[in-house]
């Protein structure tokens, strides 16, 4: 009779075991890799259990992408760009027809726009109104493109004039590019016929002669035009360049818009009319920046009204003025603007050497009082010493 053997199973006995189940285990996963590889029904199978994508068969180069700015602009990476260097008019030189208008005593070029539904004035051109029109509301308007939208202010029934004619209708101010825009509302409303060849509005049976954006009159020049690079120019880093630009001759001063499509930053600058115009690039980065021929740079825009540099800039938030009408060494040179009321109201109750004491005080603790009536809140509280005697700097005796 044999005898029963027991077999003690030490812990290393054990890790062998384990990992010859591990080593058996990665054996079948990778034979069942190289079987669903290598054998065409299993990978067929498996295709049907995953979720088909299709894509179209393309030629990658006739592939076209097309990107949106912020301003609606549509560019196209394989549209050929202008090698000429010029720019080439936009608006003026856009074949449709415009008519006079005359809102109180302005007179401005109306665009006759039959795919508008209602009449729309440019805000600049409302602004520039002695007296400005009742704003109602403001609401939306919606374009014929998706998503296009556009916020403008209903005014009350305005009153203008196309050649003899009166007419008192509510307008919608909105930022557009031409002066005004004559919608259908208004040409329906007044039974406006449309004479194309002739290129005449009968309008209250009275004939208004309509103006086409496309013919070359001094009266009808470009009023916005494309600016494109002439050469090919490198901006080094870290460097302002101007650089030259031609233009065709605008009939008034104009203003360069860059177009903000680039790291550099470029200034709007206003040129005299007959001037050459000409763009600042600043590329404050540590790389060259390649602008290529016949890249869009911005656009050029006649401008009515400029600043005079004779007359007192507004200061913008930042500004540093220093006062040039108190001549140096009088009683309030050095006081800030803010403060000049102050003293001259405590002047009147205070000796010479008060006033001077209060002329530094002022000064020194310029920082103390607020500009605005919004300021307060900005200024930190400080501990000032009070001056001795009956001078303080809050406490007049």
């Amino acid at each position: 009779m044999a005898e029963d053997v027991g077999v003690e199973i030490t812990p290393r006995t054990d890790n062998k075991i384990e990992g010859a189940m591990i080593l058996a285990n990665a054996f079948t996963a990778i034979s069942k890799a190289i079987t669903k590889r290598n054998c065409p029904d299993l990978r067929r199978i498996n295709n049907r259990q995953q979720t088909k994508q299709l894509t179209p068969n393309k030629n990658i180069q006739d592939e076209r992408r097309v990107e949106f700015d912020d301003d609606n602009l549509v560019h196209d990476e394989q549209e050929k760009t202008s090698t000429g260097g010029t720019s080439v008019g936009t608006l003026g030189s856009a074949h449709l027809f415009r008519c006079v208008v005359r809102i109180q005593n302005k007179e401005v070029n109306a665009l006759i726009d039959t795919g508008s539904e209602v009449t729309i004035l440019k805000d600049s051109v409302f602004d520039a109104l002695t007296q400005k029109p009742y704003i109602i509301r403001e609401t939306t308007m919606h374009g014929a493109g998706r998503d296009m939208r556009m916020t403008c202010r209903i005014t009350n029934p305005t009153e203008f004039s196309i050649e003899l004619l009166s007419f008192k209708e509510t307008l919608h101010v909105a930022p557009i590019d031409c002066d005004m825009l004559i919608g259908a509302d208004f040409l329906i409303k007044h039974g406006a016929i449309l004479d194309v060849p002739a290129k005449k509005m009968n309008l209250r049976n009275t004939q208004v002669h309509l103006k086409l954006g496309g013919e070359t009159t001094t009266t009808n020049s470009p009023i916005v035009n494309r600016v494109t690079v002439q050469h090919t120019v490198i901006v080094p880093p870290n460097t302002a360049l101007r650089i030259d630009l031609e233009s065709v001759d605008m009939a008034t001063d104009y203003l360069i818009e860059p177009k903000g499509n680039t790291t550099l930053l470029v200034p709007r600058t206003v040129c005299a009319k007959g001037q050459k115009p000409s763009l600042c690039f600043l590329n404050i980065t540590d790389n060259p920046v390649r602008i290529p021929k016949g890249d869009e740079v911005g656009y050029t825009q006649e401008v009515s009204v400029i600043q005079s540099m004779d007359e007192e800039p507004v200061p913008s938030v930042g500004t540093c003025t220093t006062p040039s009408t108190v001549e140096k060494g009088s009683p309030k040179s050095g006081i800030p603007s803010h403060l000049k009321d102050l003293y001259e109201d405590s002047c009147s109750i205070l000796s010479t050497s008060q006033k001077t004491q209060l002329r530094q005080l002022l000064i020194k603790y310029k920082d103390v009082f607020a500009k605005e009536d919004f300021d307060l809140e900005a200024s930190a509280p400080l501990n000032i010493p009070l001056i001795q005697g009956r001078l303080s700097l809050f406490n007049i005796e």
